[in-house]
């Protein structure tokens, strides 16, 4: 049976900390800091314009092959282009020719050939057709449809009549998501599971999508005010046991308050993936940890400066103050050093607006 929802006014709902107490207030306030919008955004928008001048010039990249996705590999990208299509591997290699092509900083030497770039050392080679995950046979994360054992639970949901103006409906397609969904209810910050439809739909209330409210509304004090609420749904998630591993802008629907949608907790896009995730051919659900959730919650306050998704994991979109410091804690290279979602919660209650 489905448990009943919280119908508490989100105005009237308090604040609470990761361990799901409310927030007291401490007496000795910290000064109130004036951080400046127009030279802040004036310098981010200098820098993703100068850091994408070269994905939006450089043939291997205006060429891209729609049928053949470039795909991320353990030593850097493999990348299609043309109608043939070309292969180019490149290594990422930080300040060599392969490096800077990853970051569009550089063209290809040559084209309209098979080219493997580590460093500096081109040579020519066979064609090599990608490895795509979803290839593999048997691995149902990646069905379009529902997997087996997702049907009882899906068949013991209500059925609730739709309304266009009032309800969203998508195809479930695994356990997990179900589960994570119902585990979730009641948390105001994850999408809320109503039930399903009579072809097996899950239903859920209708949600603004969140990606134009982040370029129209951008500031200072929104990042802050929509990182916090993030921090507060994943930790609905991570307290039901799971790790929510797809940290895209449009994997967020609201504002006020911002909610976590896409619960399938199951891959991440591999721009947003920790390092520890890009070594690895075929990932397995453990590969997923809370430390891989706080890298892509750095990924995403980079992507809530910029409005925009990560074309590349390669392209050099600075994160200036005043959450700098917070971007770097999370995108260490060695998930031991990354804060805990508490000490993330801390850390940003620390910057005062």
């Amino acid at each position: 049976m489905i448990d009943r929802l919280d119908t508490q006014p989100q105005s009237d709902r308090p604040e609470t900390g990761v361990t799901g107490s409310p927030r007291q207030c401490d007496n000795d306030t910290p000064p109130r800091k004036e951080f400046n919008d127009q030279a802040f955004f004036a310098e981010i928008d200098r820098s993703q314009t100068e850091s994408m001048w070269g994905y939006d010039h450089f043939r291997l990249w205006t060429d891209r092959n729609d049928d053949f996705e470039s795909c991320y590999v353990s030593d850097g990208q493999d990348v299609y282009y043309g109608s043939r299509p070309f292969y180019v591997h490149l290594a990422d290699n930080p300040g060599t020719l392969s490096g800077d092509i990853l970051r569009g900083e550089r063209g290809l030497p040559r084209y309209d050939c098979n080219i493997e770039i580590v460093g500096n050392d081109i040579k020519e080679v066979e064609f090599k057709k990608p490895f795509y995950p979803w290839e593999v046979e048997g691995d149902e994360r990646y069905s379009e449809h529902l997997n087996e054992d997702a049907k009882d639970l899906l068949y013991s949901l209500f059925i609730i009549a739709c309304e266009e103006t009032q309800h969203f409906t998508k195809h479930a397609r695994t356990h997990r998501e179900i589960e994570v969904l119902l585990k979730c209810r009641g948390s105001y910050r994850v999408a809320q599971l109503l039930g399903r439809t009579e072809d097996n739909r899950l239903v859920f209330p209708t949600y603004e999508r969140f990606i134009a409210t982040a370029r129209i509304h951008r500031s200072i004090a929104n990042v802050h005010k929509w990182m916090l609420g993030v921090i507060h749904g994943l930790s609905a998630i991570h307290s039901a046991g799971y790790t929510y591993c797809d940290f895209r802008l449009d994997n967020l629907l609201g504002d006020d308050p911002i909610i976590l949608a896409d619960l399938e907790c199951t891959l991440a896009t591999p721009a947003c993936m920790a390092p520890e995730l890009t070594t690895k051919v075929n990932l397995a659900d453990e590969d997923y940890t809370v430390a891989t959730d706080i890298y892509g919650l750095g990924h995403l306050l980079r992507g809530l400066y910029y409005a925009n998704n990560l074309r590349s994991r390669y392209i050099d979109w600075p994160v200036p103050p005043p959450f700098k410091e917070i971007y770097e804690a999370c995108t260490q290279h060695d998930p031991i050093n990354r804060p805990s979602l508490a000490e993330l919660q801390n850390m940003f209650e620390n910057i005062v607006e």
